[in-house]
């Protein structure tokens, strides 16, 4: 579905046209650095039939915080390193726990803005 709405979206052909990261489906990405913790919200402005995928890509003791809340759904996940999710993050609340004093919490989101379909 993505690389077809991609398709749509843009000429893929187009040398003057950059994708973001090569072989990516999404057309947007977004980077959280240092201690960044969200409180509970939904991602009004990307687009309804897709997912968020969200990448955890710090060392921090994900024991101890860091989870991610699905408030909507009332659901706590554990977010270690390394890990990906992938979140319909129009349609759900959503947010993390703080991590403790003196770690740091990086993370990567890549999504499709609503505008773009």
């Amino acid at each position: 579905m993505y690389s077809s709405l991609d398709e749509k979206i843009v000429d893929v052909n187009n040398p003057s046209i950059k994708c973001n990261f090569q072989h990516c489906c999404y057309p947007a990405a977004q980077f959280n650095l240092h201690n960044t913790t969200t409180a509970g919200h939904a991602d009004y402005w990307n687009f309804f039939f897709s997912m968020c995928d969200i990448v955890n890509c710090s060392p921090f003791n994900w024991r101890q915080g860091g989870q991610f809340i699905a408030w909507s759904l009332g659901l706590v996940f554990n977010f270690p390193p390394g890990v990906a999710l992938y979140v319909p993050s129009t349609c759900i609340i959503h947010g993390d726990i703080p991590i403790a004093t003196g770690e740091c919490h990086h993370s990567m989101e890549f999504f499709l803005p609503a505008g773009l379909v």
